[in-house]
C-alpha cells in the first residue's frame, strides 16, 4: 500500500458513522469493554448506563460562565438550558476527540519502531475505544456531531501526520492540552459515575501525554517537519488565541443577540482575555516541556501566543 492509500485508509475510518456491526461483535464488545473509571467499587457497573440530565453535570460557575450578568438575570429554565448546551458541548467534542483517538493510535502502532512501542499504542487504541464507548452512551449514540474546526484540524493532522509531528502535535500537545481539560471537568463534575468515567480518562490521557514526551526528539526535526510543525501549530494557536466562541454562542442563543456592547460586556464578565492568554501559555509550556524551543521561538515572532482580540 502506498502512501496516499494509507492516508485513504486512515481518512475513511475517521469519517465513519455507522455504529453496529455483526451480532457476533456486539456481543463481544458487550462483554469485553468495561468502564471507564478509577474506582475499583465501580468495576461492575457501567457510569454511561446511569443517565443523567446534562445540566446537572456542572453548576455555572465550573462552566466559567456564573458571573456573566446577562445570565445572571435570566430565569432558572434558560440558566437550565446554558448548563445544559454547555456540557453537551463538552461531550461532543469530546466524541470527536475519542473517535479520532482510535484512528491516531492505530496509525501510530503501525508506524513504530519497536515492538514494544507497536504494543503501547495497541494498549492506547483499546483505551480510546472505552472512552469513545463512554462518551457514544452517554450522548445516547448520535447519529450525527457538530462540525468543529478544531475536530477537522486534529483529523487531518492524523491523516497526513508522520510519527514524529504526531508525537509531538497529538500526544504531547493536544493530549496535554486533554489533561488540564478533562482534570476541569472530571474535579466540578457533579454527578458521581460521571465523575469517575472523567477521572479514568484523565489517568489514561496522562500516560498517553507522557509517552509521547518521552519518544519525541526535537533535535531529529528536518527543515520540512520543522516547517510543517509550525504551520500546523499556528493554525491551533490560532484557533485558541480568538476566544470563546463556542460558549459565546451558546449564551447568545439563549440571551441574544448581542449588540457590540453586550458582546464586550459579556467577555469582560467571562473574563476572556486573561483566560485566553493562560490557555496560550500552557500551550507554550508544553512545547517547552519537549524541547521544541525553536519552534516556541519562531511561533513567537509571529505573536502567535498572543490573543486575537
Amino acid at each position: 500500500m502506498n502512501a496516499k492509500a494509507f492516508q485513504a485508509v486512515i481518512d475513511d475510518a475517521l469519517q465513519k458513522t455507522q455504529l453496529a456491526s455483526t451480532p457476533e461483535v456486539e456481543a463481544i464488545l458487550k462483554r469485553r469493554l468495561k468502564p471507564v473509571s478509577t474506582s475499583e467499587s465501580d468495576t461492575n457497573s457501567d457510569p454511561a448506563a446511569d443517565t443523567f440530565d446534562f445540566a446537572e453535570l456542572w453548576d455555572l460557575e465550573a462552566l466559567e460562565v456564573s458571573k456573566v450578568g446577562l445570565l445572571q438575570a435570566a430565569d432558572t429554565d434558560t440558566q437550565q438550558q446554558v448548563k445544559r448546551d454547555l456540557a453537551q458541548a463538552r461531550f461532543f467534542e469530546a466524541y470527536a476527540i475519542e473517535k479520532a483517538g482510535m484512528s491516531f493510535a492505530a496509525k501510530m502502532s503501525l508506524l513504530a519502531t519497536t515492538l514494544n512501542e507497536q504494543k503501547l499504542y495497541s494498549l492506547f487504541a483499546a483505551e480510546e475505544a472505552r472512552h469513545f464507548h463512554f462518551i457514544d452512551r452517554s450522548l445516547g449514540h448520535p447519529e450525527t456531531v457538530p462540525g468543529n474546526p478544531f475536530i477537522d484540524l486534529l483529523n487531518s493532522l492524523i491523516i497526513e501526520g508522520e510519527r514524529s509531528c504526531l508525537l509531538l502535535l497529538v500526544q504531547v500537545v493536544l493530549e496535554g492540552w486533554g489533561i488540564e481539560h478533562y482534570a476541569k471537568m472530571a474535579n466540578t463534575c457533579q454527578h458521581p459515575a460521571t465523575r469517575a468515567a472523567l477521572n479514568g480518562i484523565l489517568a489514561d490521557e496522562a500516560a498517553h501525554h507522557g509517552s509521547g514526551v518521552a519518544l519525541f526528539e526535537a533535535q531529529s526535526l528536518n527543515d520540512a517537519e520543522l516547517d510543517y510543525l509550525e504551520t500546523q501549530l499556528r493554525q491551533f494557536l490560532q484557533l485558541v488565541a480568538v476566544g470563546p466562541v463556542g460558549c459565546l454562542q451558546v449564551l447568545e442563543t439563549h440571551l441574544g443577540p448581542f449588540s457590540a456592547v453586550q458582546k464586550q460586556q459579556v467577555l469582560q464578565d467571562l473574563n476572556a482575555r486573561q483566560e485566553t492568554q493562560q490557555k496560550l501559555n500552557l500551550l507554550k509550556k508544553l512545547l517547552e516541556k519537549a524541547q521544541a524551543h525553536q519552534l516556541v521561538e519562531r511561533l513567537s515572532q509571529q505573536g502567535a501566543f498572543s490573543p486575537l482580540f
